[in-house]
């Protein structure tokens, strides 16, 4: 028994250094085992589900927009009318606000649909050339918006609004547009008096080619646009491309003492005029090396660009304006040729709404210039004729009432009624 004893805590003993030799592997295996765990959640779906779920919110990071945000801002329909200084002011306050990374300034307008030699113009108007505008208009694109990529994408330009095209250093075309028809500021300077004509046309010239300055581009080809006597043409010195006022380059853009200068989408693009043609935005934003881009939507109509949706609402809103003053010009002239005393205080209130209506619109104001109205000045001064009547009268009733006096008359007519100031 004793024996047995001593066997057994013998044993006992030589298996101690086997146990202390084992258990080290023991803690090493484990390691293993739970370091993966912890490294790769995400490769094992039953895995803590705290863990697994911060993974998927870090991958979706990216869902933040790709490519830079694009700002499109349509300059549509006639200029001075629909491509107005306040439509660019309220184009350069949104983009302020929004900061976009990209301003694309896209332009389709049209003074004549064909040309001078068809003259078929449009039913909306021909377009308005006014000095103030269009130093204000360039001020705002060229101080305004200075450190805020820009560019001009031109789908179709024939007019006054070409000189818009001008003001960008970097600019697009759609195949198929034009940059013509500035032969129309001829019209501002064509007086008889060879005198006062050279002085008239050089100031005219001269503001309308603050555009090509602002966007870097030879004076000449404004002056060649803008009058018939002179040439155009192109030669290259090397890399770099000169302009002369004659028709000696190597490109022959205008050789004629009668014409005026213009050019085509591809012509613009050769001569390094565009930096090339794009038929859609996708395309145009692929030329500027973006294969993504995000359109800044507007915040009431997310469906909408933000520009698009400005300039929609802005037509909108001076149409509305001018049809609201013809519908109270064309009421006014009815009732009066009807019966002048009768409405004259109904006239005097359709009037003064136009004054308002007109006032806050300059666009508006603008096309009712265009279509012969009375201005501003002659329709206030109306209003007061009117009101100076109502005094004379009400002091003649209360003269007859007191027991002297006979009454007053029947008042203005005003404008548009029977013997009165735009009547028949």
């Amino acid at each position: 028994m004793a024996l047995m004893r001593r066997l057994a805590l013998t044993l006992a003993v030589l298996a101690l250094p086997l146990l202390a030799f084992q258990a080290p592997p023991k803690k090493d295996t484990t390691k293993p085992a739970t370091k993966p765990a912890a490294t790769k959640p995400a490769a094992t779906k039953g895995t803590t589900p705290g863990k697994a779920a911060a993974k998927p919110a870090e991958a979706t990071a990216p869902e933040a927009p790709a490519g830079p945000r694009v700002y499109v801002a349509p300059f549509k329909g006639i200029w001075g009318l629909d491509i107005h200084p306040e439509l660019c002011q309220k184009f350069v306050d949104d983009i302020k606000f929004k900061k976009p990374d990209l301003v694309v300034f896209t332009l389709d307008s049209q003074d004549l649909k064909e040309g001078f030699y068809t003259a078929e113009r449009n039913e909306d108007g021909t377009g308005v050339f006014e000095d103030d505008s269009q130093r204000r208009m360039l001020k705002l694109l060229d101080e305004e918006l200075r450190g805020t990529p820009t560019l001009m994408w031109v789908q179709d330009s024939w007019g006054f609004s070409t000189l818009l095209a001008f003001a960008f250093e970097d600019m697009y075309m759609k195949p198929g547009a034009r940059l013509d028809g500035l032969g129309r500021i001829a019209e501002r300077y064509g007086v008889e008096d060879p005198q006062v004509l050279a002085k008239f046309r050089e100031a005219v010239v001269a503001i309308a080619n603050g555009f090509f300055e602002v966007g870097g581009y030879d004076i000449m080809i404004g002056r060649a646009m803008m009058r018939p006597e002179l040439k155009l043409s192109a030669s290259w010195k090397g890399r770099d491309l000169v302009w002369s006022q004659d028709a000696d380059g190597t490109w022959v853009v205008d050789g004629s003492e009668k014409g005026f200068a213009a050019f085509d989408a591809e012509t613009a693009e050769d001569l390094g005029l565009a930096d090339g043609s794009a038929s859609d935005l996708g395309e145009l934003m692929f030329l500027r090396g973006f294969r993504e881009f995000q359109v800044v939507p507007s915040e009431q109509e997310p469906s909408m660009g933000a520009g698009e949706k400005i300039s929609t609402d802005w037509t909108k809103a001076w149409n509305r304006a001018f049809e609201q003053a013809e519908e109270l010009w064309q009421e006014s002239r009815s009732k009066l040729q009807l019966d002048a005393g009768k409405y004259t205080d109904l006239a005097k209130r359709n009037y003064e709404k136009i004054v308002e209506l007109l006032e806050k619109n300059n666009a508006a104001y603008t096309k009712w210039r265009m279509t012969r109205h009375p201005d501003l000045n002659q329709l206030k001064d109306q209003i007061e004729r009117w009101k100076q009547e109502q005094i004379a009268r009400n002091k003649a009733k209360k003269d007859s009432q007191g027991g002297s006096g006979t009454g007053g008359g029947r008042g203005g007519r005003g404008f548009g009624s029977p013997g009165g100031p735009g009547g028949g």
